[in-house]
């Protein structure tokens, strides 16, 4: 993994730091099976955190 971001989204009515309007962006070189692996562990990991958190996994 290479970086980790959390930012509170844009929503219509404004921002708000409820954990459902988090958006967390994991950004990993990880390929097939690793890539999966690491989304996997992202998404679990914020949800349990934030439930309903928006987490994306990306390439650089």
């Amino acid at each position: 993994m290479l970086t980790v971001t959390c930012v509170f989204a844009d929503a219509t009515d404004g921002r708000s730091d409820a954990p459902a309007a988090q958006d967390v962006v994991v950004t990993t070189h990880g390929q097939g099976v690793g890539f999966a692996a690491v989304a996997a562990a992202a998404e679990a990991v914020g949800d349990d955190v934030f439930p309903g958190v928006q987490v994306r996994t990306r390439h650089p």
